[in-house]
């Protein structure tokens, strides 16, 4: 089936010391099919990390979302907290939208769990819970948006106009987004 899909890790809840040295700084990497974007790191949130990142995919026969749960070090490698997978099949059968609390695993012992929300949608526009975010174009590649700045990121994280797939981004504001007035009709744009 194919289509665009929204992916929202709000938080996690990890069971485990991620660093016994210093406080943590989680974030969450988004793997779906060859696609992947990562939150913000959250600086400092030890055990109970927060993220207002939204990502959104395009969908043909990805059968999976993995989330993986990494420790940010500024001095060595990064390391793998844990990670979470979530069938597709399960989206599906919630109606093309899930918010669930998924178990973080490593080496097959639950080390945390992450609230996720994802919706699936096949015309290229969706709305993310109550939340209202909508891609401003068709979705053909990993697209980010962050609620609390306002701001949207395109492939490989990179500021996006939106004008490489046909839109504009920059032409809507924060608000906008938040209430899924993407439509200059509905805009007044």
């Amino acid at each position: 089936m194919i289509g665009n899909i929204i992916i929202r890790p709000t938080r996690a809840i990890l069971t485990q010391e991620v660093s016994p040295h210093k406080c943590a700084n989680p974030y969450a990497r988004v793997v779906f099919g060859f696609q992947s974007s990562s939150t913000k790191v959250a600086l400092g949130a030890g055990q109970r990390p927060e993220w207002s990142d939204v990502f959104s995919f395009g969908r043909t026969n990805e059968d999976a979302i993995l989330i993986e749960i990494w420790d940010k070090n500024m001095t060595i490698k990064d390391t793998l907290v844990g990670t979470a997978t979530i069938p597709f099949f399960k989206v599906l059968e919630h109606d093309n939208t899930l918010e669930e609390w998924v178990s973080i695993m490593q080496n097959g012992k639950e080390v945390g769990q992450v609230l996720v929300e994802v919706e699936f949608c096949t015309e290229g526009k969706a709305s993310l819970g109550s939340k209202g975010i909508y891609p401003p174009y068709p979705v053909y590649g990993a697209w980010a948006y962050d609620i609390e700045k306002g701001s949207s990121f395109g492939d490989f994280g990179k500021k996006s106009t939106g004008e490489e797939m046909g839109g504009k981004v920059n032409e809507y504001s924060k608000a906008d987004y938040a209430m899924g007035n993407l439509d200059p009709s509905i805009s007044g744009k």
